[in-house]
């Protein structure tokens, strides 16, 4: 075991943490100043897939489907996981 917890944002999917921060205006997500920093390429992978679902744009920005779909994207993203 670790000596310390490694912070949920840094062992998670972070799909709807983007959409979350999205929606509240935060678009520059690769600067932006988290306390735990996730790493960089979990942070890239999350806006591809999203991208990919079409929630966000071309240039990263929440899209109306994005909107609607981060209500429910937790547990979609978590059942898809588990089928992997």
């Amino acid at each position: 075991m670790l000596p310390t917890a490694v912070p949920e944002i840094q062992r998670t999917n972070l799909a709807s943490t983007v959409l979350s921060l999205k929606a509240m205006g935060i678009n520059d997500l690769l600067s932006f100043d988290f306390m735990d920093a996730p790493p960089m390429q979990t942070l890239i992978s999350a806006m591809e897939q999203l991208h990919a679902l079409s929630a966000l744009d071309d240039e990263g920005l929440l899209t109306r489907l994005g909107r609607r779909v981060r209500i429910i994207l937790p547990s979609y993203i978590s059942f898809n996981i588990k089928l992997l």
